[in-house]
C-alpha cells in the first residue's frame, strides 16, 4: 500500500461503483486507495480446451481470474496543535452521497475528513483515559 512504516489498521467500503481501501501506518499516516476488480480474459488455448472436453459443461465465468488494480487516492494525517494525538482506529462512513474518513484518537475524539483529506470536524466521543 506504499507506506514507509508498518500498517496498523485497514478499513474498506464498497458501493456499486467502487471499493475504497483506507490504511493507517505506525507514523499516523492515513492513505485512501481505489480498488478495481476486472475479469481478466482467458486465453484462446484455455477456451478451446474447455470446449473440447466431454465433461459437464461449466460456466465460462468459473475460469475467469479477476485482475485487481489498487490506485492511491489521497494521504493525510491528523492535524496537530502541540502534541500529536495517536490514532486508535479508523473507518469509512457514507451518509447519503459523500464519503467520510473517520479517525478515532487517544484523547477520545473522532475526526471526520472529506474524502479529499480536508478535515470536516472533530467530536469528543468519550472522556475515558486513553480514548
Amino acid at each position: 500500500l506504499g507506506h514507509s512504516a508498518d500498517i496498523l489498521r485497514l478499513a474498506t467500503a464498497s458501493t456499486a461503483d467502487e471499493t475504497l481501501v483506507l490504511s493507517l501506518d505506525a507514523k499516523g499516516l492515513m492513505r485512501t486507495h481505489k480498488l478495481q476488480l476486472t475479469p481478466a480474459k482467458s486465453d484462446k488455448g484455455d477456451r478451446d480446451a474447455r470446449r473440447a472436453t466431454k465433461d459437464d459443461i461449466l460456466s465460462r465465468y468459473l475460469h475467469v481470474k479477476p485482475q485487481a488494480t489498487l490506485t492511491l487516492d489521497r494521504e493525510f494525517k491528523l492535524p496537530s496543535k502541540g502534541q500529536q494525538r495517536r490514532i486508535t482506529d479508523i473507518g469509512i462512513a457514507r451518509l447519503g452521497g459523500p464519503t467520510y474518513v473517520l479517525a478515532a484518537d487517544d484523547e477520545g475524539g473522532i475526526t471526520a475528513f472529506y474524502r479529499n483529506g480536508t478535515r470536516k470536524g472533530r467530536a469528543i466521543a468519550t472522556t475515558d483515559e486513553g480514548g
